[in-house]
């Protein structure tokens, strides 16, 4: 998908439309791809991943342990009960 927004032989919302993602979403992968290659400035995703100190608060074990996802795959966190 990077590869072929790189081309740059059709518009990226149209490209995003044909990968099934948004348009945002493509410009952030993008972002991203240039700064793994070197041709932005920022932190490599390798080294954010060496350099991280574990989950998100939002990601405890009991949250995971819960098995609770929503739509998109993230863990959700517990809704309170109402009385």
């Amino acid at each position: 998908m990077i590869a072929v927004a790189h081309k740059g032989g059709a518009p990226l919302s149209q490209i995003a439309k044909d990968f099934g993602i948004s348009e945002p979403c493509l410009h952030r992968w993008l972002k991203i791809a240039d700064t793994d290659d070197g041709i932005r400035p920022g932190t490599t995703s390798s080294r954010r991943r060496r350099s991280s100190d574990g989950p998100p608060a939002a990601l405890t074990a009991s949250t995971i342990s819960a098995g609770v996802m929503d739509p998109n795959g993230w863990p959700s966190l517990p809704t309170a009960r109402s009385a």
